[in-house]
């Protein structure tokens, strides 16, 4: 229903936390987020590409919501800043 929404215009935002592969797969852009900053923002498609360039490739035949949680929680904040995960504040 949500994608027929979006079809036909109209804006579709909501919260969901560590979907499975098919669900992450029907959605086009993702905002992921760690502690209250923007950790990747993009097309779901290019999860993979982003990771991988900063260290944390997919593993073959793993679930990306899976990966990128694991990423998120096991990885220093610090780590996560020093591979290019959070853009600067321009604000």
């Amino acid at each position: 229903v949500l994608g027929k929404v979006a079809k036909s215009g109209a804006s579709v935002m909501f919260t969901i936390h560590q979907p499975s592969s098919d669900m992450l797969e029907g959605f086009d852009f993702l905002i992921l987020m760690n502690k209250a900053r923007v950790m990747y923002q993009g097309a779901v498609a290019d999860v993979d590409e982003y990771f991988g360039a900063r260290q944390h490739s997919l593993p073959p035949k793993y679930n990306p919501a899976d990966w990128i949680m694991i990423v998120a929680q096991s990885t220093k904040i610090e780590t996560l800043e020093e591979q290019g995960f959070f853009a600067d504040d321009s604000r």
